[in-house]
């Protein structure tokens, strides 16, 4: 039984990027049982608002910005796994923008790809897709998308 609320979407999407063990530790946070969460994810049980809010904290993500990814998910069918690391910003802002292209160029180091150091780097990007998204045309995982890809052919161009 597939759930289609945007916070059961966004929930099942973020778990997809955690590591081995987070769901243990997440469930634990809760004071629920990790098959109990897994059972929330794969759709067999429904979430109740107790649930969502003891997720939330437990993620340190906003509710709303968990409905919010999860129907730009929907939408777009890009994700946004980060939470902590863009809270403080705001959505569809310069500031926002430079954090995500940093959190793609953490992702991109992971792979041994050297590029972003710090906001005149961003210059470079801003040319491309980085005012759609500020004027919110682009959403927070299509801008991430976008700057893996970027990232991706960098890492082309070193290999040849």
């Amino acid at each position: 039984m597939a759930n289609n609320n945007p916070f059961a979407i966004a929930a099942r999407e973020l778990a997809k990027t955690w590591e081995r063990g987070r769901i243990r530790i997440v469930a634990q946070d809760m004071g629920i049982q990790a098959t109990f969460l897994s059972d929330l994810f794969a759709g067999r049980r429904k979430w109740s608002e107790q649930k969502k809010e003891a997720f939330c904290k437990a993620v340190d993500i906003k509710m709303s910005e968990m409905y919010a990814r999860g129907e730009d998910y929907v939408a777009t069918g890009c994700f946004f796994p980060y939470g902590p690391e863009v809270s403080g910003t705001e959505p569809h802002s310069y500031e926002r923008a430079f954090t995500i292209a940093m959190l793609a160029a953490q992702e991109a180091k992971l792979k041994g790809i050297p590029f972003i150091k710090d906001k005149e780097q961003l210059r470079i990007l801003k040319d491309y897709d980085t005012d759609k998204y500020v004027k919110g045309e682009l959403t927070d995982g299509e801008m991430l998308n976008y700057y893996r890809a970027i990232m991706s052919n960098i890492l082309e161009y070193y290999r040849d």
